[in-house]
């Protein structure tokens, strides 16, 4: 069906996938030539048959396009789905009436051209024999006409609220990501004006540097919501760089990643937030230092993530986890629902955090993906 000009739940909107209004009304109305061209094959010529079935087809569409007429400006004003079945019925049945009359009268020179004698109307009433017929074919031809043009209008409907879901789930996923740099930022700040007060103002350069190279990277406007855990590593791994010159060896790093894993798709910025608890909140408390372990692999249809660091024994890790786990915790929410899992635990002076996601994104992404991925120095 083509597109109607109302803007109410039945109106069509232009372009939909299914056939044109021009289409379907050509593969109908040929069906219905042939099965009456062929309805009466023995009583009558064939050649009679194909020329006055092709009359009346011919002027059952015309009748079609009035009948549609009167539809669509329903349509366009919204009327009742009832309003527009009785109309439907009433309409057809008078349209039936004078598209048989008009086809009995124009038949004349047909029927004395191929059987040589014609059909004499005695009365008025016998013009209209046949309306009850063709009146059920135009209420069948109105139903399909309401059913299609309600189902394609449902459907684009659908469209526009998921391509709206959708973008408030960017948005929202945009936000999210946004907040984490300045909070990254702010505590950066505190880390370097430590420094500058230590007098240790070479190591204040370095990470002003290396937080500036940061920033460009996660500031990107093409970065997806999405990227592969290569890329998200390489992510940690220049955040790490940061936190180094502050620690030194008294950060160490460990990762146990199976290659399979590189290739999935995590939430962009999923470990840098982890990562940074596990420095201030782990290492940073403990006069020696510590290690952060980060692992990863494949198991069955989900990707399992895992940050876990060295933490003070009788901290409270979880309560002063603060934004960046919630702000983790809410976009593995908006990316995927109920599809994921997150779990927290904090003993013997170890805090871990371990994700699970589903493996569904960037699947056409993953063949740009060769080993070399592997090789990213961590």
């Amino acid at each position: 069906m083509t597109a109607s000009r109302g803007t109410g739940i039945l109106a069509v909107p232009r372009g939909h996938a299914l056939p044109s209004f021009w289409t379907l009304q050509l593969l109908g109305w040929s069906g219905y030539y042939v099965a009456m061209a062929f309805s009466r094959i023995g009583r009558f010529p064939l050649s009679y048959m194909l020329a006055e079935k092709l009359l009346l087809t011919l002027l059952g569409v015309i009748i079609s396009l009035a009948l549609r007429a009167v539809l669509r400006r329903m349509l366009a004003e919204q009327r009742s789905m009832t309003a527009l079945v009785v109309t439907s019925v009433a309409a057809s049945y008078l349209l039936a009436a004078l598209w048989t009359a008009a086809a009995n009268v124009l038949t004349i020179p047909i029927q004395t051209a191929f059987l040589g004698r014609a059909v004499k109307y005695d009365s008025v009433g016998m013009l209209f024999g046949g309306t009850v017929y063709n009146s059920f074919t135009l209420v069948a031809w109105a139903f399909l006409y309401l059913g299609l043009t309600h189902y394609v209008a449902l459907q684009a409907e659908r469209e526009r609220a998921l391509r709206a879901e959708t973008m408030v789930a960017e948005v929202k996923l945009r936000a999210l990501q946004h907040q984490l740099n300045p909070h990254l930022f702010f505590n950066t700040l505190n880390a370097i004006s430590t420094l500058i007060a230590e007098r240790r103002n070479d190591d204040a350069t370095v990470m002003i540097a290396r937080l500036g190279d940061f920033l460009r990277a996660t500031l990107r406007q093409d970065l997806a919501p999405e990227v592969p855990l290569a890329e998200e590593l390489s992510l940690v791994a220049q955040y790490l760089d940061i936190e180094h010159v502050r620690f030194g060896e008294r950060l160490r790093v460990t990762y146990d990643i199976d290659e399979e894993a590189y290739r999935e798709f995590v939430p962009l910025l999923l470990l840098q937030p982890l990562v940074e608890n596990a420095t201030r909140h782990g290492i940073g408390r403990l006069e020696t230092g510590g290690t952060i372990a980060i692992s990863a692999r494949v198991v069955g249809e989900r990707l399992e993530v895992a940050v876990e660091n060295s933490a003070p024994v009788k901290s409270n890790a979880v309560a002063e986890a603060g934004i960046g786990l919630a702000n983790v915790r809410e976009r593995l929410a908006v990316l995927y629902g109920d599809r994921h899992e997150l779990t927290i635990s904090n003993a013997d002076g170890v805090f871990r955090v371990d994700i699970k996601v589903p493996i569904t994104a960037g699947t056409h992404r993953r063949s740009q993906l060769t080993g070399d991925a592997v090789a990213l120095g961590v």
